[in-house]
């Protein structure tokens, strides 16, 4: 599970996702201990779509079940 904390014009807002499968590509900690760690826009988008930028490879994703036509 991934939890966002961001803030917009107006106020915080808190954001989470959950994988059905699969793993997000945990980005380093820079301090041992830390539980958070600041992302860019890109950063963010990258670890929603399953791309560890430190390797560069997609990471399994959920597909959903497919429907009978």
């Amino acid at each position: 599970m991934v939890k966002v904390l961001g803030f917009e014009y107006g106020g915080f807002f808190i954001w989470s996702k959950r994988l059905e499968q699969g793993l997000f590509a945990a980005p380093r900690v820079p301090v041992p201990g830390q539980a958070s760690v600041s992302l860019s826009r890109t950063e963010l988008s990258a670890l929603l779509e399953g791309i560890d930028v430190t390797i560069l490879r997609h990471r399994k994703r959920y597909d959903g079940p497919v429907l009978a036509a």
